[in-house]
């Protein structure tokens, strides 16, 4: 079942594009990486603007939970902080906040295509034996490996100076997911290490894409709120 929906589809798209480009699969590695991701804006559309309204959920929610953060320092027993931390959460499920939603359906999505898109460059003979650029599409290649984590962690960083919420860091992003963040380019690179680097390839296009896609849904979510606000604005005046 895999095989039929995830791999041969890709093998499909693969070769299409490279006949049509006079036979260049790194052509077609590339267009087949911005189909992928142009199916996939909606969903990260969807996770930006759920961000956006959680941010602004924790704006409203600051001055209580500037009391609680003070609560916290101030308590002196285990169950002090425990009772604490249950009014946070209390206060959380009243006003239907998850300070730590971040939407993974995107990234559960992109799972199965990445493992479908592997396979089926691993094991088309075609691919193996071309090269695009300076490299073999079907060996791995260091310099590849380390452009494919360094667009990843470039595209982290984009992203979370463009996550200028003011509420509080610690507030607004779990420690954990930021860690995350940073290990996954080193991961990446490590693991493009000892693939072909086709699929280094597919890694880079991808995050080339996602940050002109973040600085995009950013500027125009941002862009939808001044607009809405000044609606409200009007609205009130008359």
């Amino acid at each position: 079942m895999f095989d039929t929906f995830f791999v041969k589809p890709f093998v499909y798209l693969l070769n299409f594009f490279a006949d049509t480009f006079q036979g260049s699969y790194g052509v077609s590695i590339v267009l087949v990486t911005l189909v992928v991701r142009f199916c996939l804006l909606p969903l990260f559309y969807k996770q930006q603007k759920q961000q956006k309204y959680t941010q602004a959920k924790m704006l409203k929610l600051k001055p209580d939970l500037d009391v609680f953060q003070q609560k916290l320092k101030e308590a002196k027993t285990k169950e002090q902080r425990q009772d604490i931390q249950q009014q946070m959460a209390s206060l959380y499920s009243e006003h239907q906040v998850n300070p730590l939603a971040i939407g993974c359906l995107p990234m559960l999505v992109q799972f199965p295509i990445m493992i479908g898109l592997y396979y089926a460059i691993s094991h088309s003979s075609e691919i193996s034996s071309h090269s695009f650029l300076w490299f073999d599409l079907g060996s791995s290649n260091v310099l590849m490996a380390l452009i494919a984590g360094s667009i990843y962690f470039v595209q982290f960083i984009i992203s979370q100076k463009l996550n200028n919420s003011p509420t509080p860091r610690d507030q607004r992003l779990n420690p954990s997911l930021n860690m995350i963040g940073l290990l996954s380019p080193i991961m990446m690179i490590i693991f493009s290490l000892n693939i072909p680097a086709a699929l280094p390839l597919y890694w880079t296009i991808g995050g080339l894409f996602m940050i002109g896609q973040t600085i995009v849904f950013q500027r125009f979510l941002k862009s939808t709120d001044e607009t809405n606000g000044k609606a409200i604005v009007n609205s009130n005046q008359t």
